[in-house]
Parts: C-alpha cells; sequence; structure tokens
C-alpha cells in the first residue's frame, strides 16, 4: 500500500458472533480508493460476480467467524480476479 495514504478500519457490531458493519476511510487521494470504488460499482453493475463475491463470503465468515485474517486471505483470489475486470471495466466507464 502507499505508505501517504493511511487506511483506517473501522469494525462496528463486534462480538463473538458477527460483525454487523464495517468501514473503511482514506485520509489521502491514492490509487486505493479507485481500486475500491471501481470494485465496488462493478459488482454493482455485475449481479452474477457480486453473487459469487457474497455466496464466498458468506462461506468464509461460517469458516473463520473469529479469524479475520484467514477470512482476508479466503477472499484475495476471487477479489484479484474480479478487481482486474472491475479496473478495466471502471476505465471505459468512467467519464473523464
Amino acid at each position: 500500500m502507499n505508505p501517504k495514504v493511511k487506511m483506517e478500519y473501522l469494525n462496528e457490531g463486534i462480538s463473538k458472533k458477527v460483525v454487523t458493519n464495517g468501514l473503511i476511510m482514506y485520509i489521502f487521494i491514492s490509487s486505493d480508493i479507485t481500486r475500491h470504488l471501481a470494485f465496488r460499482d462493478y459488482l454493482r453493475k455485475h449481479t452474477v460476480e457480486k453473487k459469487k463475491y457474497g455466496e464466498l463470503k458468506e462461506k468464509l465468515a461460517k469458516q473463520y467467524p473469529y479469524d479475520v485474517e484467514s477470512y482476508i486471505n479466503g477472499k484475495e483470489k476471487l477479489v484479484k480476479e474480479i478487481e482486474g475486470e472491475a479496473l478495466n471495466w471502471f476505465k471505459e466507464n468512467s467519464p473523464e
């Protein structure tokens, strides 16, 4: 990650049962913001990928209810695949 970017993760509703909400804040403008926005917008328009991603997240949340690192690692391959598609889609569809 760009050292000029400080990313903060805020989790609300953390308990031994479930994390109910998560928020990522970026302090500086960076390519990470573009990456996250592209990913978000791509999933909003591509329901098949959105469903696949959602199902994986649910599966991993059940498999690793108290292990955030394993949950994140379990998503990494699919996230990278979708992210590549999303960035290309975002560049083609962003007004400039």
